[in-house]
């Protein structure tokens, strides 16, 4: 039987918990201004528990400019970046099971995703402009 839903949030993010493992709801930095190479690391762990899904809306209308997805996500919502204007670079790492559609829909400035080759995508959203690049998996 699984538990019952907690919130916490700290730094940077409002979550929930569920059996133990973090879903993040809300990134709490949205209208920080980020020098040009700022990228964001989405944190593996969140008080010892491990970080599963990226929620719906969670970074929508963010000013980051770049997002690394650790490989504890196992996936992300959709619109969990809708309109991040200044979004440029998203690298998701081994591990990521699926993005749903439009998790990036209307992120104007995106340009390159690097996603694992195994990932499930339900993406329609990217522009014709943006280079998605497949990793292979490592062995």
């Amino acid at each position: 039987m699984s538990e019952k839903k907690k919130f916490g949030n700290n730094d940077s993010y409002y979550y929930e918990i569920h059996d133990n493992e973090v879903h993040i709801i809300a990134y709490k930095k949205k209208d920080e201004v980020f020098m040009y190479n700022e990228i964001h690391c989405i944190p593996e762990y969140i008080n010892k528990m491990p970080v599963r899904v990226i929620g719906k809306n969670a970074f929508a209308q963010s000013n980051i400019r770049g997002i690394i997805i650790p490989g504890t996500v196992r996936e992300i919502k959709s619109y969990a970046f809708e309109r991040c204007l200044s979004l440029e670079n998203v690298w998701v790492a081994e591990g990521v099971k699926i993005i749903k559609d439009g998790a990036f829909e209307r992120c104007r400035s995106l340009r390159k995703v690097i996603i694992p080759e195994n990932v499930i995508i339900e993406l329609e959203d990217f522009d014709e402009d943006v280079l998605l690049f497949l990793k292979e998996e490592q062995d």
